[in-house]
């Protein structure tokens, strides 16, 4: 007799992207609450295009080329199988979830009424093991019974914490906590770097929160499986009779999800009890860099450069440009000469880099062999190979960026791990052990380090969201002052040392007038022009400023990319390799 594929014994790890027939394709516009899969891994379930253009949804078992309709799923999102996959239930506006069997039926309304409105928009849904829907509900989370129609509270917001909802639901396996992502407020759709991962205790109805992150799911290898802001899949080790969180999370190699300047949340991946993960992977985004004047007005650096680019920087003559594509390091000349490709694949970008004050080397957040960044050193030539920096920090290390003497490497830690991204600093030939230059609960993340070496700019989001503040420096706890007050990202200072520029929370690129000296004295600030088409980053500054402080280095997108289903068989077959691989 022929075994299943399901039943078959096979652990190799297996990623398929999926092309779907014109017609029944993905929603484009709908990306972000499409997918889901059955718990045996057989079947997925995806929002796509109706004969009259609206929203339907569609189910394709593996053993079958074409996708069916979902009868009365007419605007329909956020489908989650029942336990047994033989029925699948959604949401349907106004604020309604219906259960519809597959074998055939009639669609039930389960519930339609005390759901919050976010059901009509970003919310989620899951089908628990223990036959309850859970769904987001007014004033926190709460589950119902198919054929009851009668919401349980499981989780109330925590009003002295600033809960505004609970999204995205998922019963742990043991039934005794399930996973949902706080926002804290109503611009968490174009905020995604403020949501945080949380499980809520069955028993008191608290949320605790865990992580910073996105639409946490439970994974069978013992950990949760959840997204960062910036789309990187992220899983960290999970006890589900603590309902803790047992050590630092690690980057996973698939990415699901971006967030489009201006574009919203996107967050779209489901992961069976059996171990295939389904996603929506948006194609390449189409950036090209652009020199952009003060006024706003781009022009085209290298016309000979257009695909997936990113972290342009400057280097310290102005002469060439060190920047990521598709992954891996290279020198761009701005003369027009030949790129030089500085990295080839065995050791992948996972920062931006940044160059050594003499020109001749590049320094580069990087992944080599496993889940684990570091902070690698490549020099600039033909044949030159990346080399790992000694850096005596056992946690993740992002945003290497030397000091403009060299004397000091200054970087940020892992906003996942113990301490939520502190910012420290080893001095070249010298110290064995990082000294910590800024350490909070918060996250403290993209350093900079003044021209003339006495300041620290960085972001913080220690009053509730990512603001730009400057230390002195090295010795930080002299002085300290608060330069936005509008949200701010990416601070970059102008090599003069008279202005410090950053990203506000409007998207407009902002110039503060600054005076260097034994104190910072600051001017008032002023917005130059709107930066949303062209790429950011909570995280580490996506842009450079030119030497005389006219003219900005930026990555603009120049292409929308559209939604591509991938489908990776034995996914916690391959996180549990991973784990083996992590640094203690």
């Amino acid at each position: 007799m022929l075994q299943s594929r399901s039943e078959a014994v096979d652990h190799n790890v297996k990623r398929l992207r999926l092309k779907l027939p014109e017609l029944t394709n993905i929603n484009p516009s709908q990306v972000g609450r499409t997918v889901g899969i059955s718990p045996d891994g057989e079947t997925i379930a995806y929002v796509g295009i109706a004969p009259d253009g609206s929203n339907q949804l569609y189910v394709r078992k593996w053993d079958a080329l074409n996708a069916t309709a979902v009868p009365g799923s007419t605007n329909g999102w956020e489908a989650t199988f029942s336990p047994k996959g033989d029925s699948i239930a959604f949401l349907i506006p106004p604020h309604r979830v219906k259960v519809v069997p597959l074998a055939g039926g009639v669609p039930i309304v389960v519930a339609d009424s005390g759901l919050y409105g976010l059901t009509d928009g970003i919310n989620g849904l899951d089908w628990g093991v223990d036959g309850f829907l859970y769904v987001t509900a007014q004033a926190g989370t709460a589950r119902v019974r198919p054929g009851e129609n009668v919401l349980q509270r499981i989780s109330t917001l925590d009003a002295t914490r600033g809960d505004f909802a609970h999204l995205y639901p998922r019963l742990l396996p043991n039934g005794k906590g399930a996973l949902v992502t706080i926002a804290f407020d109503a611009l968490f759709g174009s905020r995604p770097d403020s949501l945080v991962v949380a499980v809520v205790d069955l028993a008191t109805g608290k949320a605790t929160p865990l992580l910073r992150g996105i639409r946490a799911q439970y994974a069978s290898s013992g950990h949760i499986v959840y997204l960062r802001s910036d789309g990187v899949l992220m899983a960290a080790p999970f006890d589900q009779g603590r309902l803790a969180v047992t050590g630092p999370a690690m980057e996973l190699r698939d990415t699901v999800m971006m967030n489009i300047p201006s574009g919203g949340l996107i967050a779209d991946f489901s992961l069976s009890a059996s171990g295939t993960l389904f996603y929506t992977k948006l194609g390449p985004a189409m950036y090209r860099a652009h020199w952009v004047d003060r006024a706003g007005t781009p022009t085209v650096m290298r016309a000979d450069l257009l695909g997936r680019h990113g972290g342009v920087t400057l280097s310290p003559d102005g002469s060439r440009v060190a920047m990521s594509i598709d992954d891996d390091l290279w020198m761009v000349p701005l003369d027009q000469s030949p790129p030089l490709r500085l990295t080839t694949g065995a050791v992948a970008m996972s920062g931006r880099a940044a160059w050594a004050p003499d020109g001749k080397t590049v320094y580069f957040a990087g992944i080599q062999g496993g889940a684990f960044s570091t902070l690698f050193q490549v020099l600039i030539g033909e044949g030159s190979q990346p080399k790992a920096v000694p850096m005596g920090e056992k946690r993740q290390v992002f945003g290497g960026t030397p000091s403009p003497d060299g004397t000091w490497i200054v970087f940020r830690t892992d906003n996942q791990a113990p301490g939520a991204g502190d910012i420290l600093g080893i001095r070249v030939g010298v110290d064995t052990v990082p000294r910590v230059l800024v350490a909070s609960k918060f996250e403290d993340l993209s350093p900079a380090v003044s021209p003339d070496g006495k300041w620290l700019a960085y972001s913080s989001n220690e009053s509730g969201r990512h603001e730009i503040f400057v230390v002195s420096f090295p010795e930080t706890s002299a002085a300290k002052f608060q330069i936005s007050q509008d949200g701010g990202i990416e601070p970059r200072w102008a090599r003069s040392g008279r202005e410090l520029f950053y990203r506000n929370a409007r998207d407009k690129i902002v110039a503060v007038p600054v005076t260097l000296g034994p104190t910072l004295i600051k001017g008032t600030s002023k917005e130059l022009f709107d930066a949303s088409m062209y790429y950011a980053q909570t995280y580490t500054p996506q842009y450079d400023v030119s030497a005389d402080g006219t003219r900005f280095l930026m990555m603009r997108i120049v292409g929308r990319p559209r939604p591509e289903p991938v489908v990776v068989f034995n996914f916690v077959d391959e996180l549990k390799a991973l784990v083996k691989n992590v640094k203690p």
